[in-house]
């Protein structure tokens, strides 16, 4: 197979507009969050194995259910964004995992959970399968780079962000809160989207997206941050 690739001999100058930004805010975000569950999961192990009884091999296929409905879901909704469009399935998603990700918490069993790890994963995989495609579609030729770098960073920060919410509430807490404030962002990024929405169509103003997903992840932050105070203060 030939490629043909496209050279250019000036240098475009060409900025992002506040959607575009908007967009990178919104899949960099939910990157960020799948790192932060990726190895949230890996600090709790002990104590999820403890609760349910189970070993260390048996554990270990939560994490190879969830990775493999991420294939699955991200092979299935990849195809059906090519043909439909890539905007509700990003939002389907990221709504779909947030949900899945917030009963997760709620594991009676160790089966419940299993079953609820793999629900998760398809939505996740789905998010990631349709979120970068678009990106890299809706963002200028001579931003590519920069959005896809911004990406590839979400993903240690997702792991520092774990860590430190790790050693900063959960000797106080549990494993199952850890699931709960992993669940925050996805589940508030979409209800403050329809919010934003609404409110366009009624007062007929244009939102700056962009601001609007700053504000998005500095509320976020704002959250699980207070969770640590508040959780610090008990001890």
């Amino acid at each position: 197979m030939n490629l043909q690739v496209q050279t250019e001999t000036k240098k475009s100058k060409v900025k992002m507009n506040a959607q575009q930004r908007n967009l990178l805010a919104i899949v960099t975000l939910a990157w960020i969050f799948d790192a932060f569950d990726y190895l949230m999961l890996t600090y709790i192990a002990v104590d999820i194995m403890k609760e349910f009884n189970v070993t260390a091999a048996i554990f270990g296929t939560v994490t190879s259910i969830t990775v493999l409905a991420r294939l699955i879901g991200g092979a299935l909704v990849g195809v059906v964004a090519d043909k439909w469009g890539r905007r509700i399935p990003l939002i389907t998603s990221m709504i779909w995992y947030g949900i899945f990700q917030f009963i997760s918490g709620f594991s009676p069993t160790f089966t419940f959970l299993y079953a609820i790890r793999f629900l998760f994963g398809l939505g996740m995989g789905s998010m990631y399968s349709v979120g970068v495609p678009l990106l890299m579609e809706t963002v200028p030729k001579n931003k590519r780079g920069f959005a896809s770098g911004l990406l590839e960073i979400g993903f240690p920060a997702g792991g520092i962000l774990a860590s430190l919410l790790y050693v900063g509430i959960y000797a106080s807490g549990s494993w199952r809160e850890m699931f709960f404030i992993a669940a925050i962002p996805p589940i508030l990024r979409n209800l403050y989207d329809d919010h934003a929405k609404r409110n366009k169509k009624k007062n007929g103003s244009k939102n700056n997206p962009y601001s609007a997903a700053l504000r998005e992840c500095l509320l976020s932050i704002f959250l699980l941050v207070s969770n640590l105070g508040i959780r610090s203060t008990r001890f």
